[in-house]
């Protein structure tokens, strides 16, 4: 494994190397042709790899793939949190922030929770989330129709009305919940969550205004996802899965529409 100096950065390298170990075991996986989507397919490849430790050979490609989605440029390492490895810095529209793969792959390796490898770098893709928010708010019938056809596929019903109401908010935890009882693919489960995502910012909209905007600021913990009157809905939805209390949208609504209401 290529070792990182100031002055070479180890990234040709240790893509080579993470290339090979996939030919030979997992071809499935290829072409990494540094892509969003080919983040979901090597998040595969490493879990099923964890004692391997290729955690730096995966983070150089996931470096490498905001670089080449972005424009960014790798940047040596200067602070005692980049752990000896290069960052990504110079991003579009957040020049003051750096992008640090070995703190993904820390993240990623100890949550061990899918979506997290691309989800973790694509929100440092600002026009690119722009983008996407975009979408959402054109397509915003198609996509909540396309949110009540999810819940019947995977819990059988979808509230008469998609609101903020009790029926609404349970049948939605059910479903992100069922998510993840079945492991559900990666396509299904992010558009699903999307979609959640969508209608719970609506709800706040309709209760106390605001708009939808993307986090944009560099240093917050937010950066990249879709906020709602300034809330990222995002938090509550990764929170919830089959062995977590019940309710927790319901109580997040509720504190999230009183705090901001004079606000």
């Amino acid at each position: 494994m290529a070792r990182s100096s100031d002055r070479t950065p180890p990234i040709a390298a240790e893509i080579a190397a993470l290339t090979a170990a996939i030919e030979l075991d997992s071809p499935q996986t290829l072409p990494l042709d540094k892509s969003y989507d080919s983040l979901d397919r090597l998040e595969d490849f490493f879990f099923a790899h964890l004692e391997d430790q290729l955690d730096a050979n995966v983070g150089s490609y996931v470096g490498e793939t905001l670089v080449a989605n972005t424009g960014a440029r790798w940047d040596p390492p200067r602070k005692a949190d980049d752990r000896g490895r290069w960052g990504v810095i110079a991003l579009p529209l957040i020049p003051k922030a750096r992008f640090q793969p070995a703190r993904v792959m820390m993240n990623v390796r100890r949550g061990r929770a899918t979506l997290g490898l691309r989800d973790r770098t694509e929100r440092y893709d600002i026009p690119h989330r722009r983008a996407a928010l975009e979408a959402l708010i054109a397509n915003r019938e198609r996509e909540l129709e396309g949110l009540r056809d999810d819940l019947v596929e995977l819990v059988g019903t979808a509230p008469a009305a998609l609101d903020g109401g009790d029926e609404t908010v349970a049948v939605l935890e059910q479903a992100l919940k069922q998510l993840v009882a079945i492991h559900a693919p990666r396509e299904q489960a992010r558009r699903v969550r999307t979609r959640v995502i969508f209608l719970l910012g609506d709800v706040v909209q309709r209760a106390i205004g605001g708009s939808w905007t993307v986090c944009e600021e560099y240093n917050n913990a937010d950066l990249g996802e879709f906020q709602s009157h300034g809330w990222a809905p995002s938090n509550v939805i990764r929170n919830i899965g089959p062995h977590r209390p019940p309710d927790l949208i319901k109580t997040e609504l509720a504190m999230v529409i009183k705090e901001r209401s004079n606000k």
